[in-house]
């Protein structure tokens, strides 16, 4: 029996508000995350992933971008919830590890300030039993002297480091869901892979569920359970990570595979063309210019197919 997922996104719709225009930069997206579980967004860089991420912790500006559809955490609906019931959520039960870590954590201000601030904020623990906490969270996440470490500037740890502050912070309240937004991008191969490493390692010992976005087959193969093939703000495929890498159906999703390097290939295989920019949409499926397998029905929405009951494509092939 399938337990019933822990957050809901519900034909979410994400607009850019300009003075003469409002485009759909994510259109109509929909996923569950369960519990204990990992599901992977992935697609080229401008296919809405981080703005996603960014939407469903409600951090894009307003007036700029404005949101429709429903994110339910437990069944309780967030986009519409006051800033109280909000501010229970955000940083508690739902946390984030953001891209680049260094642009997320105050230059001026010394790690053990900046955990300290989080404790003030969300978690209300006496000074000693806050610093406690801090200790347990650098612990966990690989520091060997966090003492040392809470004295540190940013600019004085290295990206890897950085990463584990990043990783510790979004754990310190223990929260039910953590959104990693590329939380390897910026790094070096080995540390990218102890980085996954660790945030399985965690993800075992608290039973957390995890958002990974992310453009790395890699990370979609190391880390996930469920994999969401985005394309221009647009679900293309949804399955589990096996079928994804298996049985491709999209040809997005078999175009993404094909290019990966390999050391076996003499030839790099590329994608031709470029994701179609938000305020020049093709009509019909946006991927349709750039995709060998297209004809003329292409240029009419497609359907959504269910090749199983957890296996779902977005395209006319399967009709």
């Amino acid at each position: 029996m399938t337990s019933s997922p822990i957050l809901q996104v519900k034909d979410l719709t994400i607009y850019l508000n300009q003075q003469r225009a409002r485009y759909s930069i994510v259109e109509s997206l929909s996923f569950d995350v369960y519990q204990g579980k990992t599901l992977a967004i992935i697609g080229e860089s401008g296919s809405g992933k981080s703005v996603t991420a960014h939407a469903l912790m409600q951090l894009l500006p307003t007036p700029l971008f404005s949101l429709s559809g429903n994110v339910l955490y437990r069944g309780k609906e967030l986009l519409s919830a006051s800033r109280k019931v909000l501010q229970s959520i955000f940083g508690v039960k739902i946390a984030m590890i953001f891209q680049n870590p260094h642009a997320s954590l105050n230059p001026v201000f010394t790690i053990g300030q900046q955990f300290q601030e989080l404790i003030d904020t969300h978690l209300h623990l006496s000074r000693q039993a806050g610093r406690d906490k801090i200790i347990q969270a650098l612990l966990d996440t690989g520091f060997h002297h966090p003492e040392l470490c809470l004295k540190l500037y940013p600019h004085q740890l290295s990206g890897g480091m950085l990463q584990r502050i990043s990783i510790a912070m979004a754990l310190l309240s223990s929260p039910e869901i953590v959104i990693a937004d590329e939380p390897t991008t910026a790094l070096d191969v080995s540390v990218q892979y102890q980085i996954l490493q660790l945030l399985k390692k965690l993800q075992s010992k608290l039973g957390m569920s995890l958002l990974i976005i992310t453009h790395d087959m890699g990370v979609v193969a190391e880390t996930a359970d469920d994999v969401l093939v985005l394309y221009a703000g647009r679900m293309v495929e949804y399955a589990s990570v096996h079928q994804i890498f298996h049985h491709p159906c999209h040809p997005y999703t078999q175009d993404l595979l094909a290019s990966r390097p390999s050391v076996n290939a003499k030839t790099f295989t590329s994608i031709p063309g470029q994701p179609p920019c938000y305020d020049n949409l093709p009509s019909g499926c946006c991927y349709a210019p750039r995709c060998s397998k297209a004809h003329s029905r292409c240029t009419v929405e497609p359907p959504l197919h269910n090749i199983d009951s957890k296996h779902k494509v977005k395209c006319w092939l399967y009709e």
